[in-house]
């Protein structure tokens, strides 16, 4: 079950959700009154952001399951789906509390390549869009981690993701804050 959004929409595909709708028209005019055409100047409208961070949130996490159970191959080519999606300057607070930069991260996951049993897997739920800007998004969500069945982690995150400058899709997350809770 995902639960995405401000509004409760709990699929990915379902109805479009409000955004900031206001922030459109303004750039826009802003970008023709300027000479320019808004779609020509690259500008994107927030909630084609807003989509591809919720996305995004959900298939890292399904690379990380099939990765750390070994339904990957352990190559390069496999890996960058995971490396090219951190920003150069990444950082991560893990639930210990320790603040982990890109290279941490990047070599902890690639350590951890089939170490999980085949009943591991992650469902990533409530996913809230915060703050939602032209380029980056601010979005929290629940990650549940089960094991046979069974749910052996619950963790609150908050992530940062951007789309970076002049990229025509995709986004990169610029910061993660993980937090233990109880299950």
């Amino acid at each position: 079950m995902i639960s995405l959004s401000d509004t409760g929409q709990s699929s990915l595909t379902g109805p479009p959700r409000p955004t900031n709708s206001a922030r459109w028209p303004r750039a826009a005019r802003r970008i023709r009154l300027l000479g320019g055409d808004a779609a020509a100047a690259g500008y994107r409208r927030p909630v084609d952001l807003v989509d591809e961070a919720s996305a995004e949130v959900v298939e890292l996490h399904d690379f990380l399951v099939a990765w750390f159970t070994g339904t990957l191959d352990d190559t390069d080519a496999s890996f960058a789906r995971f490396a090219d999606a951190l920003d150069p300057g990444f950082t991560m607070i893990v639930p210990s509390g320790d603040v982990l930069d890109r290279g941490a991260v990047v070599a902890s996951v690639r350590a951890a390549h089939a170490t999980a049993d085949d009943g591991f897997r992650i469902e990533i739920r409530d996913v809230v869009h915060r703050v939602v800007d032209e380029d980056a998004v601010l979005v929290t969500y629940e990650e549940w981690q089960y094991v046979g069945g069974r749910p052996q982690s619950r963790r609150v995150s908050t992530a940062w993701l951007s789309r970076p400058s002049g990229a025509a899709s995709g986004v990169r997350w610029g910061h993660l804050h993980e937090t233990a809770q109880v299950v």
